[in-house]
């Protein structure tokens, strides 16, 4: 059964779709555009707990992403895209950074409302609802979330401003938010332009402030209870040559970018298990101890240099670094994944199988790529390290935690081979930018010495078809 705060939320959407269908003028007909999205798949993955235990699985999947925009006047707009997901078992997918055991489900991604007539400048709209907010690296802002942002893109200056804040996953399954989501209010900007013909210097900044404390001393929380308060800024400053703009052909490309965490955290920290005989008064395992207040102040770098040999010899050569100090944490609203090759192809910027976050994290990256109109391949190799070798580190693709104190993590390969189509063994797509495409995606992670020296490696393989109607 749906929530009542579930329910007035999927309806208030509804509403403000059929509203803005009576805001075109009168004769004036309504504009539709709509796209279906197929895509069939196979996915095979190692043991995530390497070799801990027996994880390793296969599975098929099938999914469907058809979408619709309406254009009401030339300021006024809507948008909706909705996802149904078919798996031939239960199968690990990807929601929010997290991996998630699905057995198939019906979401809504996108729905959102758009007004572009508070200037006269081409590229400035007002967006309100269910909407995509992405950045183009990927490691601040990647993630669809209900947002109020207003959006700047001209040529010489991009800009947007906004506030968000997850409410539902919308999906059919019942899968609830992450719970560093919970409760979390987002408030971020943006703005970037030239200073020099081909050369970008920009600012960002985001806060997020979590709006319920952490539970009190002597509770015993339930599984789903969120454990700590954050309120976190974080404030970037980069200069770059069009890095992340796959079709911009420079013989030289980069972004260097440093970034600043500073915020206060109130954390409630739990009784451990004391064994199946615990002394007597000794706390249930889970029970709120204390909550621990303390100031956090975090760093870090992300750097990358890729160099193009020219279209007759259509090769890219690159190398990337990025580091995040101990105390360093993501958004929260991060994919990690980018155009950092040079490609069309987006590539998980800390390997497909590790999936890391940049906190407690040193990588260093090297590439192959090779780029075109209707194929790509990259080639990319990672070296993971700890800032701190007694210091957690978060990986959304292993089951398991370092084991021993040591900064070597390991090392990981990625492979992503694509071809692209106008028509897919025979069957017509309405795609004139040949997004139609059949894409390979191989990764492995070799784990370093802090996993242990009996860890086994672990590999995820997907081979995906993709049909644009």
């Amino acid at each position: 059964m749906l929530k009542t705060g579930q329910l007035l939320r999927r309806g208030a959407l509804a509403t403000a779709f059929t509203a803005l269908a009576g805001l075109s003028a009168p004769g004036q007909a309504i504009q539709l555009e709509h796209s279906l999205k197929l895509k069939l798949g196979g996915q095979a993955e190692g043991d995530p707990s390497l070799g801990a235990s027996d994880g390793e699985n296969t599975e098929a999947y099938a999914e469907v992403s058809p979408s619709l925009r309406l254009q009401f006047t030339p300021e006024f707009s809507a948008y909706a895209r909705a996802q149904g997901f078919l798996p031939s078992g239960e199968i690990s997918a990807e929601e929010d950074e997290r991996t998630i055991r699905s057995k198939g489900y019906i979401a809504l991604r996108e729905a959102w409302v758009e007004y572009g007539g508070l200037t006269s400048y081409p590229g400035e709209v007002l967006r309100l609802g269910l909407q995509r907010v992405r950045q183009a690296d990927g490691q601040w802002l990647d993630r669809d979330i209900e947002s109020l942002r207003w959006i700047f893109d001209t040529t010489l200056v991009q800009a947007q401003l906004g506030v968000a804040r997850q409410f539902s996953s919308y999906r059919s399954d019942d899968v609830e938010l992450s719970n560093s989501q919970k409760d979390r209010g987002y408030g971020y900007g943006d703005v970037g332009g030239q200073w020099t013909p081909g050369h970008f210097l920009g600012l960002r900044a985001v806060y997020a402030q979590d709006q319920d404390p952490p539970p009190e001393v002597g509770s015993l929380p339930e599984p789903e209870d969120k454990l700590a308060e954050r309120r976190y800024g974080w404030l970037g400053l980069r200069a770059e040559s069009g890095y992340y703009d796959y079709q911009r052909r420079d013989p030289l490309s980069y972004w260097a970018e440093f970034s600043l965490l500073r915020g206060d955290r109130e954390a409630a920290q739990l009784a451990p298990d004391p064994g199946p005989a615990p002394a007597p008064g000794t706390p249930a395992a889970g029970t709120v101890l204390t909550v621990d207040q303390d100031r956090r102040s975090g760093r870090a770098i992300d750097l990358g240099l890729r160099a193009y040999f020219g279209e007759e010899f259509p090769l890219v050569i690159g190398a990337a670094y990025a580091a995040g100090s101990e105390e360093y944490e993501q958004t929260g609203l991060q994919s990690n994944r980018s155009r950092f090759t040079g490609t069309r192809s987006l590539v998980h910027r800390y390997n497909e199988a590790y999936r890391a976050e940049l906190g407690n994290l040193q990588v260093a990256t090297a590439f192959l790529a090779v780029p075109g109109e209707r194929y790509d391949a990259s080639l990319v190799y990672s070296r993971f390290r700890r800032d701190d070798a007694n210091a957690p580190v978060v990986s959304h693709g292993l089951a398991v935690a370092p084991s021993v104190a040591s900064r070597d993590l390991g090392k990981g390969v990625d492979l992503v081979l694509t071809r692209y189509f106008e028509d897919f063994g025979g069957i017509s797509s309405y795609d004139d930018d040949m997004r139609s495409n059949l894409r390979l995606r191989a990764s492995m992670f070799k784990p370093g010495a802090a996993y242990g020296e009996a860890a086994e490696k672990y590999y995820r393989v997907m081979l995906e078809a993709t049909l644009w109607f």
